[in-house]
């Protein structure tokens, strides 16, 4: 059997071209690579590079065993790099920050799977509101950031990092159940929600924001009468009668008894994504991203939402 030592010395003589070449390369003396080479003529009985005075210059034989060469010391480490990744999915760790929603129903059942699946690595929690946590991303505070996208909310540009798009988190109208019947039961216009005092977020707040551009697209004008960023105090709100709301549907897949739900027309989403170093090696981290993937995969198909695809 030949030493792949030998044919890894081999392959650096055919990219360097020189004896001293090879030896700077590999960190060896130049007799030891000379020695090598010796040695790897003998296993194979064939000439398998010529020495000139300018360098080396590799035979037939060595043309061919280098290339085949390259394959096994590729799949050689390929295969340290399996085992390694298998090493680190029984320890390694997974430091997530999300915002409260998808932790309740992405990154919670992508710990399930986790400790099921790989329960090796240990598992932490950040609660960040977004537009936060990109940079702790970048720096190494946060393995993956989870985080949504409103429309007309500008991301922060962060280079090196790379954005999974998980799933689309359609927006819907939340009604209380007195009012439901005069608004029937297809999609509701912004024009007729705006016939019902309104409940939204802060001025600033992303889902203020989209909302305000959505009524500004519309024409109407909206009669805001609570301000909170609190989705359960908003539920609690539209439940008691107090008035209606635009919401994501992944908040209102139970709802009180006291909320009608209903599609809006024109439709409007947001985009929920995970976030992680472009230079990231970390097992752990891609079998997590994997699990919420699935998570968002079941929670699209049980709230009718779509799934977008990684880019």
């Amino acid at each position: 059997m030949l030493d792949t030592v030998r044919l890894k010395i081999l392959v650096t003589a055919d990219e360097k071209g020189t004896i001293a070449g090879t030896a700077q390369a590999l960190r060896y003396t130049p007799s030891a690579v000379s020695q090598q080479l010796a040695k790897l003529e003998r296993e194979v009985g064939a000439t398998l590079a010529i020495r000139t005075r300018t360098g080396i210059v590799l035979t037939t034989e060595g043309q061919e065993l280098v290339k085949r060469a390259r394959d096994i010391l590729r799949r050689l480490e390929e295969a340290e790099q399996a085992v390694a990744d298998v090493g680190q999915l029984r320890r390694g760790a997974v430091r997530v920050g999300s915002f409260t929603t998808a932790a309740l129903t992405l990154v919670t059942p992508a710990i399930t799977r986790m400790r099921a699946e790989h329960p090796g690595p240990r598992i932490s929690l950040a609660d960040v509101e977004p537009p936060g946590g990109h940079d702790d991303v970048l720096t190494g505070g946060l393995d993956i950031l989870v985080s949504h996208a409103y429309p007309g909310v500008p991301l922060p540009e962060v280079s090196g990092l790379l954005r999974t798009p998980l799933m689309k988190d359609a927006f819907v109208a939340i009604v209380p159940a007195r009012d439901a019947k005069e608004l029937g039961r297809g999609p509701v216009t912004l024009e007729r929600l705006a016939d019902l005092p309104l409940i939204s977020g802060r001025a600033g707040d992303v889902h203020r924001v989209a909302f305000d551009r959505g009524f500004e697209r519309s024409a109407a004008e909206p009669r805001v009468e609570f301000e909170t960023r609190d989705y359960a105090v908003t539920l609690a709100l539209v439940a008691a009668g107090a008035g209606a709301s635009i919401v994501p549907r992944s908040l209102v897949r139970r709802p009180d008894p006291g909320v009608r739900v209903l599609p809006l027309e024109p439709a409007e989403h947001r985009t929920i994504f995970a976030l992680h170093r472009e230079t990231s090696r970390n097992p752990a981290l891609f079998a997590f991203l994997k699990f919420l993937q699935d998570a968002a995969a079941a929670l699209s198909g049980a709230t009718g939402t779509a799934v977008t695809a990684r880019h």
